[in-house]
């Protein structure tokens, strides 16, 4: 499961059918879906950037 939502299109599906109901409008469903998945994707990258580039600043430990 986690694999299928990390892609942004099948996020976009999952989210698009509640927001159907809260917005009773279609087309405003998907568009928001979509904004919304895109941006969580966003987000995290940017978090995996962030971690990657922390672990490689860090200097390595003499024990």
């Amino acid at each position: 499961m986690k694999a299928f939502l990390q892609r942004p299109i099948w996020r976009a599906i999952i989210l698009c059918i509640p927001l159907w109901i809260i917005f009773s409008n279609f087309l405003l469903a998907v568009i928001s879906a979509t904004a919304i998945s895109y941006l969580i994707g966003m987000l995290t990258e940017l978090r995996r950037l962030e971690a990657r580039q922390r672990d490689k600043s860090e200097p390595p430990s003499s024990s």
